[in-house]
């Protein structure tokens, strides 16, 4: 059974039946060639080993960052990561792992499918998918009660360090160091993206990439330019230096002051955070909840001197969470950028 793309394919058919002595089958061939066949009429292959080479290969894109680094490939999990993905992004997924149940539903072959169907032929969508049995999907599923689609991209490539500015704001950039739980780091890029972050510098932090954040920060990873790096002076003033060129090419508006390094640390006599104008080019630092902002960036040249800041506290406690630290300073700096 097949399915006509168009009338306009319809009406090709019928002229090419015209054109002498044309067989109905000939012309049924010809058709066969420019159509899209019905959902029902294929099944993707079958894979119910977790031996197989293409469930290995997922497997180890799910646990390993070296495996994603080597092939510069990303997992993503769930109907509405991927159907964000293939829309938003304009991605196409290189590989799809599915459950044959899931294949077949209604929910499925109107959301992720139809994308795909509208944008590639059907011959390609066809090279594009496994199905994969419940038993092998929950070895490989990240997540406890997975939705029954992987969905393997390539890694997103940023040809920039700065978002788009927001209403010709000055950028407002987070340096985050020494993060290494992938809860926490995508909770911090999901408030940073709502809260209107232009970029994220993270230094010797947990893989932005693998899909415990990505789950966490719910696809927004793909939306603010993150650069990774381990700590290395050089480096770290190559990437401010860049930030600013980018931020000198593109405002509109005469800048309001220099750039401003904040370091959230809780000691007492830090400035208090809500005092700081967040108006100027601002870097703010989050370190990690056990070890905090490294000493490392008081080797900073003197003209990016560190100026520490604190939440105020009305009971004693041995830190913040790092993303709810984040998460209160970068509200003030939101209210403040918006009046």
């Amino acid at each position: 059974m097949f399915i006509l793309q168009s009338s306009f394919m319809m009406t090709s058919s019928f002229h090419y039946l015209r054109k002498g002595s044309t067989s109905l089958c000939q012309t049924i061939k010809y058709c066969s060639t420019r159509t899209t066949f019905a959902p029902q009429s294929w099944t993707p292959l079958l894979l119910s080993s977790s031996q197989n080479d293409q469930i290995k290969h997922v497997k180890s894109l799910i646990q390993q960052k070296k495996r994603r680094d080597e092939t510069g490939c990303i997992v993503l999990e769930g109907l509405k990561p991927i159907s964000d993905m293939i829309q938003h992004h304009n991605t196409l997924p290189n590989t799809i792992y599915i459950t044959e149940k899931l294949f077949h539903s209604t929910l499925y072959q109107s959301s992720i499918h139809q994308q795909l169907s509208n944008k590639i032929s059907f011959q390609d969508l066809k090279q594009k998918y496994y199905l994969v049995s419940e038993k092998v999907f929950d070895q490989i599923s990240d997540t406890m009660q997975g939705q029954g689609i992987i969905a393997v991209f390539n890694k997103p490539s940023y040809t920039h360090y700065l978002t788009t500015p927001i209403n010709n704001k000055a950028p407002l950039v987070l340096l985050l160091d020494r993060i290494s739980d992938p809860g926490n780091m995508g909770t911090i890029i999901r408030t940073a993206y709502g809260l209107g972050v232009s970029g994220i510098l993270a230094v010797d932090c947990c893989d932005v990439w693998s899909p415990k954040v990505l789950r966490s920060a719910t696809g927004h990873c793909l939306n603010i330019p993150i650069i990774e790096t381990t700590w290395n002076l050089s480096i770290i003033e190559e990437a401010l230096v860049q930030y600013d060129k980018e931020y000198q090419e593109t405002r509109s508006t005469e800048s309001i002051g220099e750039w401003q390094i904040l370091a959230a640390d809780g000691d007492e006599g830090n400035e208090n955070y809500i005092n700081i104008n967040y108006h100027h080019p601002t870097f703010l630092i989050i370190g990690s909840e056990a070890h905090g902002v490294s000493p490392n960036f008081n080797q900073l040249p003197s003209h990016r001197a560190l100026k520490k800041i604190r939440i105020p506290m009305m009971r004693s406690v041995e830190s913040l969470n790092a993303a709810v630290a984040a998460s209160i300073i970068l509200a003030e700096a939101s209210k403040q950028r918006q009046t």
